[in-house]
Protein backbone atom coordinates (compact mmCIF):
# COMPACT_ATOMS: atom_id res chain seq x y z
CA UNK A 1 0.00 0.00 0.00
CA UNK A 2 1.53 3.81 -0.95
CA UNK A 3 0.49 7.12 0.26
CA UNK A 4 1.48 9.64 -1.83
CA UNK A 5 1.29 13.27 -2.28
CA UNK A 6 2.02 15.42 -5.26
CA UNK A 7 2.87 18.93 -6.62
CA UNK A 8 3.29 21.06 -9.23
CA UNK A 9 7.32 22.23 -8.74
CA UNK A 10 8.53 18.56 -7.47
CA UNK A 11 5.87 16.31 -8.82
CA UNK A 12 4.69 12.99 -7.47
CA UNK A 13 6.81 12.37 -4.20
CA UNK A 14 8.48 15.92 -3.74
CA UNK A 15 11.87 14.28 -4.44
CA UNK A 16 14.84 16.36 -2.48
CA UNK A 17 19.05 16.80 -3.06
CA UNK A 18 20.62 15.44 -0.29
CA UNK A 19 21.11 19.61 0.93
CA UNK A 20 17.64 19.57 1.13
CA UNK A 21 16.93 16.53 2.83
CA UNK A 22 19.87 18.27 5.20
CA UNK A 23 17.99 21.56 5.77
CA UNK A 24 14.45 19.83 6.44
CA UNK A 25 16.40 17.47 8.84
CA UNK A 26 17.94 20.43 10.65
CA UNK A 27 14.69 21.99 11.06
CA UNK A 28 13.20 18.45 12.46
CA UNK A 29 15.47 18.99 14.98
CA UNK A 30 14.74 22.30 16.46
CA UNK A 31 11.47 20.53 16.62
CA UNK A 32 12.54 17.27 18.49
CA UNK A 33 11.47 15.26 15.67
CA UNK A 34 13.77 12.50 14.82
CA UNK A 35 15.25 12.95 10.91
CA UNK A 36 13.92 11.71 7.60
CA UNK A 37 15.93 9.51 5.76
CA UNK A 38 13.91 10.36 2.47
CA UNK A 39 11.26 12.54 0.87
CA UNK A 40 7.90 11.83 3.28
CA UNK A 41 5.75 12.09 0.22
CA UNK A 42 5.71 8.46 -0.04
CA UNK A 43 5.09 6.45 2.56
CA UNK A 44 4.64 1.89 1.97
CA UNK A 45 2.92 -0.19 4.40
CA UNK A 46 3.02 -3.91 4.02
CA UNK A 47 -0.57 -4.39 4.49
CA UNK A 48 -2.09 -7.19 6.18
CA UNK A 49 -3.31 -8.42 9.49
CA UNK A 50 0.15 -10.49 9.67
CA UNK A 51 2.08 -7.67 7.89
CA UNK A 52 2.37 -4.11 9.59
CA UNK A 53 -1.70 -3.26 10.01
CA UNK A 54 -3.44 -1.15 8.14
CA UNK A 55 -2.98 2.36 7.12
CA UNK A 56 -5.34 4.68 9.60
CA UNK A 57 -5.63 8.37 10.64
CA UNK A 58 -2.71 7.95 12.59
CA UNK A 59 -0.62 6.86 9.51
CA UNK A 60 -1.52 9.70 7.65
CA UNK A 61 -1.45 12.43 10.16
CA UNK A 62 2.12 11.59 10.62
CA UNK A 63 3.17 11.59 7.48
CA UNK A 64 1.36 15.25 7.04
CA UNK A 65 2.88 16.14 9.79
CA UNK A 66 6.65 15.43 7.80
CA UNK A 67 5.22 16.76 4.65
CA UNK A 68 4.60 20.26 6.62
CA UNK A 69 8.09 19.90 8.25
CA UNK A 70 9.60 19.70 4.36
CA UNK A 71 7.93 22.81 2.94
CA UNK A 72 7.87 24.94 6.31
CA UNK A 73 11.81 24.30 6.10
CA UNK A 74 12.63 24.51 2.48
CA UNK A 75 9.73 27.54 1.59
CA UNK A 76 9.93 29.74 4.94
CA UNK A 77 6.71 31.89 5.42
CA UNK A 78 4.58 30.52 2.44
CA UNK A 79 1.30 28.87 3.66
CA UNK A 80 0.29 25.27 2.49
CA UNK A 81 -3.17 23.97 0.76
CA UNK A 82 -2.90 20.18 1.17
CA UNK A 83 -6.23 18.74 -0.48
CA UNK A 84 -7.17 15.29 0.37
CA UNK A 85 -10.03 12.85 -0.56
CA UNK A 86 -12.73 11.73 2.01
CA UNK A 87 -11.52 8.11 2.97
CA UNK A 88 -12.02 7.11 6.27
CA UNK A 89 -8.52 7.91 7.20
CA UNK A 90 -8.58 12.23 6.31
CA UNK A 91 -12.17 12.81 7.67
CA UNK A 92 -12.27 11.07 10.96
CA UNK A 93 -13.02 13.19 13.94
CA UNK A 94 -10.83 13.84 17.22
CA UNK A 95 -11.90 11.27 19.54
CA UNK A 96 -13.68 14.53 21.57
CA UNK A 97 -15.10 16.03 18.46
CA UNK A 98 -19.28 16.85 18.75
CA UNK A 99 -20.24 14.15 16.16
CA UNK A 100 -23.53 11.67 16.18
CA UNK A 101 -21.76 8.80 14.87
CA UNK A 102 -19.62 8.62 18.45
CA UNK A 103 -22.32 9.39 20.50
CA UNK A 104 -25.09 6.81 21.70
CA UNK A 105 -28.98 7.04 21.86
CA UNK A 106 -28.73 6.82 25.94
CA UNK A 107 -26.15 7.70 28.47
CA UNK A 108 -23.17 5.69 29.85
CA UNK A 109 -21.85 2.86 27.69
CA UNK A 110 -18.34 3.01 26.05
CA UNK A 111 -19.54 6.02 23.86
CA UNK A 112 -16.62 8.92 24.04
CA UNK A 113 -17.20 12.14 25.60
CA UNK A 114 -17.64 15.30 23.07
CA UNK A 115 -16.19 18.32 24.16
CA UNK A 116 -18.10 21.14 26.06
CA UNK A 117 -19.61 23.39 23.47
CA UNK A 118 -20.69 27.26 23.80
CA UNK A 119 -24.75 27.24 22.76
CA UNK A 120 -25.47 30.09 20.03
CA UNK A 121 -28.30 30.68 17.70
CA UNK A 122 -29.85 28.09 16.45
CA UNK A 123 -28.46 25.43 19.11
CA UNK A 124 -31.72 25.65 21.50
CA UNK A 125 -35.49 25.56 21.04
CA UNK A 126 -38.61 26.10 22.77
CA UNK A 127 -38.86 24.51 26.08
CA UNK A 128 -34.76 24.59 26.38
CA UNK A 129 -33.48 23.82 29.26
CA UNK A 130 -29.96 26.02 28.70
CA UNK A 131 -29.87 29.31 26.72
CA UNK A 132 -27.67 31.02 24.21
CA UNK A 133 -23.92 31.50 25.35
CA UNK A 134 -24.12 29.23 28.15
CA UNK A 135 -21.70 26.00 27.86
CA UNK A 136 -23.20 22.38 27.32
CA UNK A 137 -21.43 20.12 28.71
CA UNK A 138 -21.57 16.42 27.28
CA UNK A 139 -21.23 14.05 30.64
CA UNK A 140 -22.84 14.46 33.77
CA UNK A 141 -20.69 16.11 35.90
CA UNK A 142 -19.97 16.41 40.00
CA UNK A 143 -20.79 18.85 42.89
CA UNK A 144 -17.02 19.40 42.30
CA UNK A 145 -16.65 20.11 38.55
CA UNK A 146 -19.71 22.41 38.89
CA UNK A 147 -18.12 24.30 41.50
CA UNK A 148 -15.00 24.70 40.00
CA UNK A 149 -17.12 25.88 36.60
CA UNK A 150 -19.05 29.20 38.86
CA UNK A 151 -22.01 27.28 39.07
CA UNK A 152 -24.31 28.53 41.43
CA UNK A 153 -28.04 27.70 42.54
CA UNK A 154 -30.87 29.96 43.41
CA UNK A 155 -30.06 31.22 46.43
CA UNK A 156 -26.50 32.63 44.57
CA UNK A 157 -24.80 30.09 46.49
CA UNK A 158 -22.18 27.16 45.10
CA UNK A 159 -24.29 24.33 44.05
CA UNK A 160 -24.39 21.65 46.68
CA UNK A 161 -25.40 18.27 44.04
CA UNK A 162 -23.83 16.74 40.75
CA UNK A 163 -25.41 17.40 37.46
CA UNK A 164 -29.58 15.65 37.92
CA UNK A 165 -29.64 12.50 36.41
CA UNK A 166 -31.27 11.50 32.75
CA UNK A 167 -34.57 13.00 32.54
CA UNK A 168 -35.86 9.87 31.38
CA UNK A 169 -34.24 8.03 34.73
CA UNK A 170 -34.59 10.69 37.57
CA UNK A 171 -34.22 8.23 40.14
CA UNK A 172 -30.60 7.09 39.56
CA UNK A 173 -28.28 7.98 42.12
CA UNK A 174 -24.82 9.93 41.16
CA UNK A 175 -22.54 7.00 41.35
CA UNK A 176 -24.77 5.43 38.53
CA UNK A 177 -24.46 8.60 35.85
CA UNK A 178 -21.92 10.74 37.10
CA UNK A 179 -18.75 11.09 35.07
CA UNK A 180 -20.81 9.33 32.46
CA UNK A 181 -21.38 10.51 28.91
CA UNK A 182 -24.79 11.97 28.36
CA UNK A 183 -25.72 10.56 24.78
CA UNK A 184 -27.89 12.15 22.19
CA UNK A 185 -31.02 11.88 24.09
CA UNK A 186 -30.03 13.74 26.84
CA UNK A 187 -28.01 16.89 24.67
CA UNK A 188 -31.17 16.78 21.99
CA UNK A 189 -33.91 17.46 25.67
CA UNK A 190 -31.68 20.19 26.99
CA UNK A 191 -31.83 21.76 24.14
CA UNK A 192 -35.24 21.27 24.08
CA UNK A 193 -35.20 19.55 20.61
CA UNK A 194 -36.54 16.42 22.17
CA UNK A 195 -39.65 14.92 20.57
CA UNK A 196 -41.69 11.92 22.30
CA UNK A 197 -41.32 9.07 19.25
CA UNK A 198 -37.96 10.04 18.18
CA UNK A 199 -35.49 7.72 17.23
CA UNK A 200 -31.41 7.32 16.11
CA UNK A 201 -32.49 7.55 12.54
CA UNK A 202 -34.73 7.85 10.12
CA UNK A 203 -34.21 6.69 6.86
CA UNK A 204 -35.90 8.89 3.64
CA UNK A 205 -38.13 5.97 2.90
CA UNK A 206 -39.61 5.19 6.80
CA UNK A 207 -42.31 2.83 6.85
CA UNK A 208 -44.08 4.75 9.40
CA UNK A 209 -43.88 7.66 7.26
CA UNK A 210 -41.53 10.01 10.16
CA UNK A 211 -40.04 12.82 8.59
CA UNK A 212 -36.07 13.82 9.89
CA UNK A 213 -37.25 15.94 12.61
CA UNK A 214 -37.77 12.82 14.53
CA UNK A 215 -34.67 11.64 13.55
CA UNK A 216 -31.53 12.44 16.90
CA UNK A 217 -28.90 12.29 14.23
CA UNK A 218 -30.34 14.92 11.75
CA UNK A 219 -31.67 17.35 14.40
CA UNK A 220 -28.24 17.20 16.38
CA UNK A 221 -26.10 17.30 13.48
CA UNK A 222 -27.76 19.74 11.81
CA UNK A 223 -27.09 22.43 15.12
CA UNK A 224 -24.35 24.73 14.12
CA UNK A 225 -22.21 23.69 16.85
CA UNK A 226 -22.05 20.24 15.39
CA UNK A 227 -21.57 21.66 12.10
CA UNK A 228 -18.68 23.60 12.37
CA UNK A 229 -16.80 20.28 13.98
CA UNK A 230 -13.45 19.74 11.96
CA UNK A 231 -11.97 16.45 11.09
CA UNK A 232 -9.06 15.62 13.44
CA UNK A 233 -6.77 16.44 9.96
CA UNK A 234 -7.86 19.64 9.35
CA UNK A 235 -7.29 20.82 13.20
CA UNK A 236 -3.77 19.64 12.70
CA UNK A 237 -3.01 21.39 9.52
CA UNK A 238 -4.90 24.41 10.66
CA UNK A 239 -2.68 24.68 13.84
CA UNK A 240 -0.04 25.14 12.16
CA UNK A 241 -0.90 27.90 10.25
CA UNK A 242 -1.70 25.73 7.01
CA UNK A 243 -4.80 24.77 5.26
CA UNK A 244 -6.77 21.78 4.10
CA UNK A 245 -9.72 21.25 1.55
CA UNK A 246 -11.34 17.89 0.90
CA UNK A 247 -11.97 16.91 -3.05
CA UNK A 248 -15.72 16.51 -3.87
CA UNK A 249 -16.83 13.23 -3.15
CA UNK A 250 -17.32 11.11 -6.44
CA UNK A 251 -15.67 13.33 -8.71
CA UNK A 252 -11.73 11.75 -8.94
CA UNK A 253 -10.78 14.20 -12.25
CA UNK A 254 -10.92 17.43 -10.09
CA UNK A 255 -8.75 15.35 -7.09
CA UNK A 256 -6.26 17.77 -5.69
CA UNK A 257 -3.42 18.55 -8.79
CA UNK A 258 -4.56 15.40 -10.96
CA UNK A 259 -3.05 13.34 -8.62
CA UNK A 260 -5.54 10.38 -9.56
CA UNK A 261 -4.56 10.53 -12.91
CA UNK A 262 -0.69 9.86 -12.05
CA UNK A 263 -1.86 6.96 -9.98
CA UNK A 264 -3.92 5.54 -13.14
CA UNK A 265 -0.21 5.70 -15.13
CA UNK A 266 2.20 4.67 -12.61
CA UNK A 267 -0.86 1.50 -12.10
CA UNK A 268 -0.55 1.43 -15.96
CA UNK A 269 3.58 1.22 -16.15
CA UNK A 270 2.99 -1.38 -13.18
CA UNK A 271 0.52 -3.78 -15.31
CA UNK A 272 2.65 -3.38 -18.48
CA UNK A 273 5.80 -4.78 -17.03
CA UNK A 274 4.50 -7.17 -13.89
CA UNK A 275 5.69 -10.49 -13.92
CA UNK A 276 5.14 -11.55 -10.50
CA UNK A 277 8.57 -10.84 -9.18
CA UNK A 278 10.68 -7.87 -8.08
CA UNK A 279 7.52 -6.36 -6.50
CA UNK A 280 8.27 -3.51 -4.58
CA UNK A 281 11.01 -2.91 -7.34
CA UNK A 282 8.75 -2.67 -10.09
CA UNK A 283 6.47 -0.51 -7.62
CA UNK A 284 9.56 2.17 -7.23
CA UNK A 285 10.19 2.15 -10.95
CA UNK A 286 6.44 2.92 -11.83
CA UNK A 287 6.96 5.66 -9.75
CA UNK A 288 10.42 7.01 -10.27
CA UNK A 289 10.81 10.45 -12.80
CA UNK A 290 11.43 7.99 -16.52
CA UNK A 291 8.19 6.79 -15.98
CA UNK A 292 6.45 9.61 -14.39
CA UNK A 293 8.28 13.03 -15.38
CA UNK A 294 7.49 16.19 -14.26
CA UNK A 295 6.15 17.26 -17.84
CA UNK A 296 3.48 14.71 -17.28
CA UNK A 297 2.71 15.23 -13.79
CA UNK A 298 2.37 19.01 -14.64
CA UNK A 299 -0.18 17.88 -17.57
CA UNK A 300 -2.55 16.02 -15.24
CA UNK A 301 -2.71 18.63 -12.58
CA UNK A 302 -3.89 21.09 -16.18
CA UNK A 303 -6.29 18.01 -16.72
CA UNK A 304 -7.93 18.36 -13.27
CA UNK A 305 -7.86 22.35 -13.71
CA UNK A 306 -9.63 22.19 -16.57
CA UNK A 307 -12.75 19.90 -15.08
CA UNK A 308 -12.86 22.35 -12.21
CA UNK A 309 -13.23 25.63 -14.30
CA UNK A 310 -15.94 23.10 -16.82
CA UNK A 311 -18.03 22.89 -13.20
CA UNK A 312 -17.02 26.15 -12.28
CA UNK A 313 -18.45 27.71 -15.65
CA UNK A 314 -21.62 26.28 -14.73
CA UNK A 315 -22.27 23.66 -17.52
CA UNK A 316 -25.11 21.20 -17.28
CA UNK A 317 -23.81 18.68 -15.24
CA UNK A 318 -23.50 16.13 -17.81
CA UNK A 319 -20.30 13.95 -19.24
CA UNK A 320 -20.91 15.05 -22.78
CA UNK A 321 -21.31 19.08 -21.44
CA UNK A 322 -18.33 18.69 -19.57
CA UNK A 323 -16.27 17.17 -22.07
CA UNK A 324 -17.15 19.55 -24.63
CA UNK A 325 -16.08 22.66 -22.11
CA UNK A 326 -13.04 20.93 -21.18
CA UNK A 327 -11.86 21.06 -25.06
CA UNK A 328 -13.31 24.67 -25.20
CA UNK A 329 -11.19 25.95 -22.41
CA UNK A 330 -7.83 24.37 -23.40
CA UNK A 331 -8.59 26.02 -26.65
CA UNK A 332 -9.02 29.19 -25.25
CA UNK A 333 -6.18 28.82 -23.01
CA UNK A 334 -3.78 28.13 -26.34
CA UNK A 335 -2.06 32.07 -26.39
CA UNK A 336 -1.59 31.51 -30.44
CA UNK A 337 -5.27 31.50 -30.99
CA UNK A 338 -5.82 35.33 -29.75
CA UNK A 339 -2.27 36.59 -29.86
CA UNK A 340 -0.92 35.32 -33.10
CA UNK A 341 0.51 38.28 -34.06
CA UNK A 342 1.89 39.28 -30.84
CA UNK A 343 3.68 36.24 -30.91
CA UNK A 344 5.16 36.56 -34.20
CA UNK A 345 6.49 40.11 -33.84
CA UNK A 346 8.06 39.10 -30.47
Amino acid sequence: MVSGFKDEIRGFGHPMTPEELAAVNAFRDLNGRPPLIGSPAVRFLSYGKNKDGYWTYEHFASQVVDILDMYEALYPGVQILIEVDWSSGHSKHRKDALSVNAMAVTFGGRQSIPHASKLVDGCVADGAKLKVGEMQYMYFRSVEERQAAGEVGEDGQPVTTPDPPPWYKPHLSPDEYVGQAKGKKQVAWERGMWKDGMIEKVDEDDAKGRDQSMSLNHVLSSCPDFRAEKPALQSLVEARGHILVMSPKGHCELAGDGIEYDWGKMKQTFRRKNKYVKFHELILESMSRRALPLSTSRKFARKARAYRRAYREGVDNVHACIEKMVKKFKAHRNAKDFAKAFIQSS
